[in-house]
C-alpha cells in the first residue's frame, strides 16, 4: 500500500512539473498565474507528508511518524518563511506556512503516540 501511494505521489509530481514547465515556457500565463501554480504544487507536497496521519491515529504507532522529516520541515519553513517576509514574496510565504503546519502536526502526533 505504501509503495503504491508513493508511486501515485511520484506520478502526481511528474504531471505537476510538466504542467508548470509548459505554462512557464508558453505565453499562456502571466507571472502571477505562474506563482499561483507553483504555490499550489508546493502545498500539494505537504499534503503527501500528512498521508500517514490516518495510520498513526488508528495504530498509535510512533514508528509511523517520520520525526526527522517533521523537524526538517519546521526549520526549513521558518527559514524560507522569514526570507519571504523580508523580500515580500507571498508565493514563497504561503507554502511555508503549510509546511510549518504539516511539521507541527507530525511532531504533535509523535508526542501523542509516545505518552
Amino acid at each position: 500500500s505504501t509503495l503504491s501511494s508513493s508511486s501515485a505521489a511520484s506520478d502526481v509530481y511528474k504531471r505537476q512539473g510538466l504542467i508548470f514547465a509548459f505554462s512557464v515556457m508558453s505565453s499562456w500565463t502571466d507571472p502571477w498565474t505562474n506563482g499561483l501554480i507553483a504555490t499550489t504544487m508546493s502545498m500539494c507536497q505537504y499534503i503527501f507528508i500528512l498521508e500517514g496521519v490516518k495510520g498513526v491515529l488508528q495504530t498509535k504507532d510512533p514508528a509511523r511518524v517520520d520525526l526527522i522529516i517533521a523537524i526538517a520541515c519546521i526549520f526549513n519553513s521558518i527559514a524560507w518563511g522569514t526570507y519571504a517576509q523580508l523580500v515580500g514574496d507571498i508565493f514563497v510565504f504561503i507554502p511555508n506556512v503549510f509546511a510549518f503546519m504539516a511539521g507541527v502536526i507530525n511532531i504533535c502526533l509523535y508526542m501523542w503516540t509516545t505518552d
